[in-house]
């Protein structure tokens, strides 16, 4: 009998491993965070072009609703982003232990990456903060304008940083393969 389809490497090396649940879905994620980040900037445009905090403010207590929708659409941004950022740190984390390579430890994802030194502690608590808002806009408590203008500034301000150091981290513990070169 031959070998498993897809299971021997190049020009007949050392076999591949195919890739695990987490390491597709972290590839899924940082394959999609081009287009969130794009629309994030996109619902901050909605505010002026410099992302104004005051018509972000008259747009959040307006009594039209187009007007509330540009701003529902910053909250729903957000919160993907944030959402995925801290799957990409659980199931990094998760993998890591799985393969041996990470010690099982208590704190925050991003909390936990910082103390491996795969991310800086000023984006691991720019993140927290941020999400501390993703945590209020997902259970409808009220969050002021000002928050919702800083932390969104805060994470497209975080977000290119934050996924160059997890992705450096990732691959160089064996947790990501390379990145394919860019043609």
């Amino acid at each position: 009998m031959g070998r498993a389809r897809g299971t021997q490497g190049a020009a007949g090396g050392a076999p591949r491993r195919r890739p695990s649940k987490n390491q597709k879905r972290i590839a899924g994620i940082m394959e999609g965070i081009p287009a969130e980040r794009e629309a994030m900037l996109t619902a901050m445009e909605a505010f002026g072009p410099d992302f104004e905090l005051d018509a972000l403010a008259t747009a959040k207590s307006s009594p039209d609703p187009v007007e509330r929708l540009k701003v529902a659409a910053l909250e729903r941004e957000l919160e993907v982003l944030v959402n995925w950022l801290d799957e990409m740190a659980s199931r990094g984390l998760a993998e890591g232990q799985r393969l041996g390579l990470v010690p099982a430890e208590t704190g925050g994802p991003w909390e936990r990456l910082a103390r491996l030194g795969a991310i800086s502690v000023q984006t691991a608590d720019a993140l927290e903060a941020v999400r501390s808002t993703r945590n209020m806009l997902g259970h409808d408590y009220p969050v002021s304008a000002q928050a919702l203008h800083a932390h969104a500034e805060s994470l497209i301000r975080e977000l290119d940083r934050y996924t160059a150091q997890y992705e450096e981290w990732a691959v160089s513990q064996g947790i990501l393969p390379p990145s394919a070169p860019s043609s």
